[in-house]
């Protein structure tokens, strides 16, 4: 069995594209203790400012 050299415990990502779909597990992996970056625009942009995730 491979294991993988980057710890679960340790992940840092950027999910591009956060609307319906990529927002979805950018919170779930965020609420679950990473460190993640969410890249948005235009009016997903806007409503993320405004309203959060």
């Amino acid at each position: 069995m491979l294991r993988s050299a980057v710890s679960l415990q340790s992940l840092k990502l950027c999910v591009f594209g956060v609307g319906g779909i990529g927002g979805h597990p950018g919170a779930r992996l965020a609420h679950a203790g990473h460190e993640v970056h969410l890249i948005a625009r235009g009016d997903h942009l806007t409503a993320l400012q405004t309203d959060g995730l």
